[in-house]
């Protein structure tokens, strides 16, 4: 692949505010950190995580994309079923 980095589809088993419950609960008690500084839009990632409601059709991509890493990442739903997240996690 290009760029060392597998990519793998998972169909979503729910919808989009019940599978964001566990990014937020780690979230909400300061187990998720973002940098202070990046290369990419830093200031509307965090508005979307500011204003997630979970409704469909919402701009929400990033917090969606949150979602699905740190679920991935976290050993959640569906850690066993990304081959490309075995050994070392580094995104």
């Amino acid at each position: 692949p290009p760029h060392g980095i597998d990519i793998f589809g998972v169909p979503a088993r729910y919808n989009k505010y019940a599978r964001a419950m566990p990014t937020a609960d780690k979230w909400n008690r300061g187990e998720i950190r973002v940098p202070k500084l990046a290369s990419w839009d830093l200031p509307a990632f965090i508005s979307q995580c500011q204003s997630f409601t979970g409704l469909e059709g919402d701009r929400d991509d990033m917090v969606d994309a949150m979602v699905s890493a740190f679920d991935a990442l976290d050993g959640g739903a569906c850690s066993g079923l990304v081959p490309g997240f075995y050994g070392k996690r580094v995104l």
